[in-house]
């Protein structure tokens, strides 16, 4: 949590774009819930004693809820394009002070670094940022707000019902801490490994011509695809 505050203090210029995106998907949230509840009141008053002077509510109902999946679907479009305007804007403005930041850094850095690494730290590591603003924060939000409005719901209609629903929750949530603390490591082994990947790569794609003029095309691919086949084994 530490890190998206640093990252989205760092990104304030976008609050807005960012805002735009919570705000819709607030509101197409809401929309889910007051779906199945019109739907629930249609299906009563058709499968009831139903009779001519229920049209025009049945119409009202039918109306309603077009109106809600209509909205719901504009709002989540809403929701996709402002979150994602915002990361596209923020992994630029991210890849501009990382490359500004290793300008500043002294000789001594870059004696141990290879090209393909530091490419690697400026390109793959700041498109993860789109991943997490685009996608990981939205979705989160959007699966608490669902859980939250349930829950609401399921104690305003039976609170026995809500109390044996939500049993498994905190089993789930000390899963989820579990499983993410196990991930992280190998997931930082990941980055560490796709940085050697890009270094021999680059290197590679360097000195191709002379790869290719003392025929050490098979050295090359093969040292590759052991960088690569390393990663995928330590993880």
């Amino acid at each position: 949590m530490k890190y998206i505050g640093r990252l989205l203090y760092a990104s304030k210029e976008y609050y807005w774009m960012l805002a735009s995106a919570v705000a819709s998907i607030v509101i197409y949230t809401a929309l889910n819930l007051i779906g199945p509840g019109l739907i629930s009141n249609l299906i009563d008053l058709l499968t009831g004693n139903f009779s001519k002077a229920n049209i025009p509510e049945v119409q009202r109902l039918a109306l309603l809820l077009f109106c809600t999946y209509l909205l719901r679907a504009f709002f989540r479009l809403g929701s996709d394009y402002w979150a994602h305007c915002a990361a596209w804007n923020i992994v630029a403005k991210m890849r501009i002070k990382v490359y500004d930041h290793l300008q500043k850094l002294s000789l001594g850095y870059y004696s141990d670094k290879q090209t393909g690494q530091i490419m690697s730290r400026v390109m793959n590591d700041t498109a993860q940022f789109e991943l997490l603003i685009a996608h990981a924060i939205p979705n989160i939000l959007s699966s608490a707000l669902i859980v939250a409005g349930v829950a609401i719901l399921l104690v305003l209609l039976n609170p026995w019902l809500a109390l044996l629903t939500f049993i498994p929750v905190p089993f789930m949530v000390a899963f989820s801490l579990y499983y993410s603390k196990k991930i992280y490591p190998a997931y930082s082994l990941h980055q560490t490994c796709l940085g050697d990947m890009n270094a021999v790569l680059q290197d590679n794609l360097t000195g191709l011509k002379e790869i290719q003029l003392f025929g050490r095309q098979n050295s090359a691919q093969k040292s590759l695809v052991s960088r690569h086949t390393d990663g995928g084994t330590q993880l």
